[in-house]
């Protein structure tokens, strides 16, 4: 769990100041898994890909100066490769950098 990156309906500490916002992709590692199989693979593809976001979402965080990011929007989806039989998770992420207050 990361000090720096807040999801959803946690927030960064209160007096925080509102810098700006950015977003950025992720995209969990392709597996191998035929229809029947995906939702089993779903969970661990989910957990890999927020972990992503949020290493990128640091370094977004570094790159502007900030100190804490809020992640207000998320869209996940699947994407499905027949011909290798694989499917992954990806991902956009969307946030409010936070300076200190």
């Amino acid at each position: 769990m990361s000090d720096r990156v807040f999801f959803h309906r946690a927030w960064p500490p209160i007096g925080a100041r509102p810098l700006g916002e950015g977003f950025v992709e992720a995209r969990s590692t392709p597996r191998r898994a035929t229809h029947d199989e995906r939702t089993a693979h779903w969970a661990a593809a989910q957990a890999e890909l927020d972990e992503l976001a949020r290493l990128r979402i640091e370094q977004e965080l570094d790159r502007v100066g900030a100190t804490y990011g809020h992640v207000f929007d998320e869209h996940v989806e699947d994407h499905v490769d027949p011909a290798a039989d694989t499917f992954q998770l990806r991902g956009r992420y969307r946030f409010v950098t936070y300076g200190p207050g």
